[in-house]
């Protein structure tokens, strides 16, 4: 998850996404991702939202300074 507070940055990249910590969670079937869009899949909402959790943290992310409007 990104934010960015400074109305100035946008256009966030999802640079890495470590994915050790997600499959260490329980009932896990598989991390999708497609460019900046990162999801789970899992056999319980619990151990989604544990992995999800997981790949926040893990998460970093780049944003570019745009020239002020």
């Amino acid at each position: 998850m990104a934010a960015c507070c400074d109305r100035r940055l946008s256009a966030a990249k999802l640079v890495d996404l470590p994915e050790d910590g997600a499959r260490a969670i329980a009932g896990l079937v598989a991390i999708v991702r497609d460019g900046n869009f990162a999801g789970v899949v899992s056999e319980t909402e619990d151990g989604a939202e544990a992995a999800l959790q997981a790949l926040r943290k893990g998460a970093t992310w780049s944003c570019r300074r745009n020239a002020a409007r």
